[in-house]
């Protein structure tokens, strides 16, 4: 390919991004220096030091969540900017949060309790109780599936939006139910549909049906 083809596809991509971008809402749209550069924004909002256990973005970043081993999670509107605490779900040395596409639905677990918020993390409810482990939490891209890993405890799976979970039991799978059980940490993530989730432990699991069986 010569170079005059080269520019022309480079000035087609440079428009098509203009028009992305101006589609967005460009009020709202920060466009700033992509992780070339941080902004201490902790002293402005008189957060203080803390041990900052676990942090979730939205994909267009105006909706963040924080949290830490105080149980004490912040959530901000406007690009991480400003915060406010919204929940203390209590002190815990494991915590992890999780927030769709939107940043409408978030889910945060500290490995006793989990809470879900339907309104960009202003309001939380506790839906289940789960027994004191390391916690890992994901959320699909709009939301409706989730899935939180509890090491040394099981793998809890919802597909309402965290309204309601089931617990992986050893009856289904005892090959993966006693890797979790026996291995203190690991991991998880679920795909923006949901369909394909994957939980690392003692091994790789991976699910296609949206965490109802594992292999």
């Amino acid at each position: 390919m010569d170079n005059s083809s080269i520019k022309k596809i480079q000035k087609e991509l440079i428009k098509s991004k203009a028009v992305i971008i101006k589609s967005d809402d460009t009020s709202t749209h920060i466009k700033e220096n992509y992780g070339n550069k941080y902004i201490d924004v902790g002293v402005s909002n008189n957060l203080g030091n803390r041990n900052w256990l676990s942090v979730s973005v939205s994909s267009v970043g105006n909706y963040q969540s924080i949290a830490d081993d105080q149980g004490m999670v912040y959530v901000s509107s406007d690009y991480g900017k400003t915060w406010n605490n919204t929940l203390n779900i209590g002190a815990t040395p494991t915590i992890s949060i999780s927030v769709s596409e939107t940043g409408r639905y978030q889910t945060v677990s500290n490995g006793m309790s989990i809470y879900t918020s339907n309104d960009y993390g202003t309001t939380w409810t506790e839906t289940l109780n789960v027994g004191y482990s390391n916690i890992f939490v994901s959320v699909s891209l709009h939301g409706q599936y989730q899935t939180v890993l509890s090491c040394g405890d099981s793998v809890y799976t919802s597909n309402n939006y965290g309204q309601t979970w089931t617990r992986l039991d050893e009856s289904s799978n005892a090959d993966f139910y006693n890797s979790i059980e026996t291995f203190p940490t690991g991991g998880v993530a679920v795909s923006f549909t949901g369909q394909i989730q994957a939980v690392a432990c003692e091994s790789i699991w991976i699910s296609r049906d949206y965490g109802q069986t594992w292999t």
